[in-house]
């Protein structure tokens, strides 16, 4: 133990230093704003009533279960409501850390996880008792056991069942999963069609269960005027454009300077991802995927907007870390 101790001490003591700034958020952070309020509220009311808000509301309801579950055990006061989300942020610090040195090596893995843990944009949602936190921590183990498996090769049936589970939560806790589960069938079956059997056959779970919420929280909201929700009746500015890639890449700003480091990141990145395209690199250009497939199509289908791209965040802090 000790010997391990010592072997990682420095991802220790990012993981120890992300908890500690997420807590003193919490800690000044102030009373409850309007989509906090809603999952407080809605977290706590009786199973049968508290399934039909759930259904009524825009996103699958996993937060709000762990919520109800959770209140069960704590008070339900705005200090231990926010505590999940600290929970799911620091555990992210590990879950980016686990994917980077996956693919590439210790030393990227532990600045990855360095730039995680500052992370403005994650530091507000690790404080903050909505689903987002959770939803980054999801995302990056769904795509570190989808590389383990389908670019490592692992036979571990473990893994399989990992991913099944954690693809089930995703599917259940935000609309915006979908454009991952689809980036992961694309790219395996651009890869190996039989091994897009493979990844059908993990998946079948995760598809019915998720469908089993979709398909009548979307029959309802239709009948109810769907279209008139906010994501498809949004007027786009400069700044509604700009800002959310600020926030993705360096956290909660719009001024000049945040405008200016996102420009030359997103250069390098492109520089270093037309290398990497003709060096073959498949790993890197696997991940870009994840990140550059959510962008086009939010930007496509006209919901471009920052909750519909905040599970990216791992996979842009991995690429920005390994570019730099």
């Amino acid at each position: 133990m000790l010997s391990w101790l010592k072997k990682n001490y420095l991802l220790l003591s990012i993981i120890l230093l992300g908890a500690i700034i997420r807590l003193l958020f919490i800690l000044k952070y102030g009373d409850f704003w309007d989509d906090e309020m809603f999952s407080f509220i809605y977290a706590q009311k009786a199973w049968p009533e508290g399934i039909i808000y759930w259904l009524w509301e825009t996103n699958p309801p996993l937060h709000m279960l762990i919520l109800k579950i959770w209140f069960f055990i704590f008070p339900a006061t705005e200090f231990w409501a926010r505590i999940p989300s600290l929970l799911f942020g620091t555990a992210t610090i590990f879950s980016v850390y686990k994917l980077a040195k996956l693919i590439w090596d210790k030393n990227i893995a532990l600045f990855s996880a360095l730039f995680i843990a500052l992370h403005s944009y994650n530091i507000f949602w690790s404080a903050t008792a909505r689903v987002y936190s959770l939803l980054m921590l999801l995302s990056s183990l769904s795509v570190y056991f989808f590389f383990k498996i389908f670019f490592y090769n692992s036979q571990n049936k473990k893994d399989k069942i990992f991913l099944a589970i954690i693809n089930t939560l995703l599917l259940l806790s935000h609309l915006s999963v979908v454009l991952l589960i689809f980036t992961q069938a694309l790219i395996i079956f651009s890869i190996n069609s039989k091994k897009f059997l493979s990844w059908c056959k993990i998946n079948i779970i995760p598809f019915v269960i998720g469908g089993a919420w979709l398909i009548p929280s979307f029959l309802i909201k239709h009948n109810n005027h769907l279209e008139k929700t906010w994501l498809l009746n949004m007027n786009y500015s400069f700044h509604s454009i700009v800002s959310p890639l600020i926030n993705l890449i360096v956290g909660i700003q719009y001024s000049n300077w945040g405008f200016f480091i996102v420009s030359v990141l997103l250069i390098l990145v492109l520089i270093v991802s037309i290398s990497q395209v003709k060096k073959l690199n498949l790993n890197y250009a696997s991940l870009f995927t994840f990140i550059l497939l959510p962008i086009i199509a939010t930007a496509l289908f006209k919901i471009w907007h920052v909750k519909m791209l905040i599970y990216t965040i791992p996979f842009l802090v991995i690429i920005i870390t390994f570019v730099l």
